[in-house]
């Protein structure tokens, strides 16, 4: 086979693509003007990237073969064609800059496709298929496209590109990656938003692997739906690999219902969970109930996007499993909560005040947490005292609640020693310990627990267990771990 051969070959690809009027497979779109270039290898094994361009600026028709090349030397010899002022053209934009460089360039599109196909070369060693294979095709930019074949072209059968104008594509025929969907959308579309439980956990089971991606270490993403619950008239999708997505366009309703939920885990056992912060949500597309296009940031303040992508994702290992009955609990308590204004907003304030400590940020933690209380004693006081009496307390909440016996005065004592922390904190730039910022935060979780509880009662829900556990010093030996605890409760 030869430079010639393949040409030729184009060529008459060409013909019968505007002879059928355009109507194409597999994205190999002719028409005028485009220009075709090969790369091509063919030893040890043989395989082509075939490049569809439509510049005006050069002659319709135009095909460039570049190769045969030896695979040793071809990505060398990729290098030197590209390194021509054409390839250094920039892409048009929409496309993200680097900071400190310019657009990127032809080229630089066209090192990841060379990149993809070296891969695709490389494991057809031990693959089962014909001679010469259309391992798919994928948009560059514009109207450029680049297809993958293992063998030569020359040798692909042009009738199994290429369709009559009244022919549809075949069953078997391998996709454009990029290429549009074109089905009638006769399926229900619901906009949604979620995140990641962190740490990251695996919900009542790890997914297995089949041995071909253990081989090939491609742990596939885990996409299966384990689980539908209901929060506040919104859908909560359970998914395998922590997961959770609100049927909700509204991204700070998405927040908030994630972060009581999350708010709801540390008051029970999940004291390594954390607050999700804005850009860490995950915004997706659901079609009949299942996820398919989604949007989401890999850098993010705890590393929640890295559990998106395959090759950033912890191992099973790393992961802890999460029982699903115990999410699904989490779940009901939230639909009771989250409707109550002033209780979902001090559940989520003291999750934020719970990610500062486990960030070591200490006096960042003491104070939230100090809000908290002082948001517990105000609603305490207006049931109990001002709408019966009347009475403002402005700064003074603590001395009214223990004079209204609303409090114990070992209580009153243990408060007001934290409330001079918190304004030694404030103004005169005081520091905080992990133990004493610890112990706080589990007094607070513990008030939030029993508040929460008083109107789970009310609907006849089962109260949340508190099972204080210092995450700041698991490390430490039981026994002191235990003081911890009896110095708290």
């Amino acid at each position: 086979m030869s430079a010639e051969d393949i040409t030729n070959h184009l060529h008459e690809m060409i013909d019968i693509a505007r002879e059928n009027e355009g109507h194409l497979h597999h994205g190999f779109d002719l028409s005028e003007p485009c220009q075709i270039e090969v790369f091509w290898v063919d030893r040890p094994l043989e395989g082509q990237v075939i490049l569809i361009t439509h510049d005006r600026d050069r002659a319709d028709r135009e095909i460039l073969v570049h190769g045969p090349f030896e695979g040793s030397s071809f990505v060398t010899e990729v290098e030197e064609v590209v390194d021509s002022e054409r390839w250094q053209q920039p892409i048009p934009p929409p496309r993200d800059t680097i900071p400190g460089r310019g657009p990127p360039t032809r080229a630089d599109i066209l090192s990841s496709t060379i990149a993809r196909f070296v891969e695709k070369l490389q494991q057809s060693i031990f693959a089962d298929h014909p001679a010469t294979l259309l391992m798919g095709g994928r948009r560059l930019w514009d109207d450029t496209f680049s297809h993958i074949f293992v063998g030569n072209i020359a040798d692909y059968s042009i009738e199994d590109l290429f369709g009559g104008p009244n022919e549809s594509d075949s069953s078997d025929s391998q996709p454009v990656e990029q290429e549009e969907n074109t089905k009638q959308e006769t399926n229900e579309v619901i906009s949604a938003g979620g995140g990641y439980i962190y740490d990251p956990v695996w919900v009542e089971k790890a997914p297995t692997h089949s041995f071909s991606d253990l081989v090939w270490n491609n742990k596939p993403m885990t996409y299966d739906k384990i689980s539908v619950a209901e929060i506040h008239d919104f859908d909560l999708h359970i998914y395998r690999d922590g997961l959770l997505l609100v049927d909700s366009e509204d991204g700070e309703e998405v927040q908030d219902i994630l972060n009581t939920l999350f708010a709801t885990g540390i008051l029970h056992q999940y004291r390594l969970w954390r607050a999700i912060q804005r850009r860490e949500i995950y915004s997706s597309t659901l079609v009949d109930g299942e996820r398919t296009h989604s949007h989401y940031e890999m850098s993010t303040p705890t590393g929640r996007g890295e559990l998106v992508h395959p090759s950033d994702r912890p191992s099973d290992t790393d992961r802890s499993l999460l029982p699903l009955a115990l999410l699904e609990r989490y779940s009901e308590i939230v639909d009771v909560v989250y409707p109550i204004h002033n209780v979902r907003n001090r559940m989520i304030l003291h999750l934020q005040a719970h990610s500062h400590l486990l960030d070591d940020e200490f006096e960042a933690s003491f104070v939230l947490n100090w809000t908290v209380v002082e948001q517990l004693l105000d609603d305490l006081l207006t049931e109990n005292i001002q709408q019966k009496h009347n009475v403002e307390w402005e700064d003074k909440g603590l001395e009214f609640a223990e004079i209204a016996g609303l409090i114990t005065e070992s209580e009153y004592d243990l408060l007001d020693d934290h409330r001079d922390t918190r304004n030694g904190i404030i103004h005169d730039m005081d520091s905080v310990g992990v133990l004493e910022a610890e112990k706080f935060d589990l007094l607070v979780s513990k008030l939030v627990t029993q508040n929460i509880n008083h109107y789970l009662e009310r609907q006849n829900v089962d109260p949340i267990e508190f099972r204080p556990t210092p995450v700041k010093f698991s490390n430490r030996k039981p026994e002191t771990r235990r003081e911890i605890l009896e110095a708290l409760i």
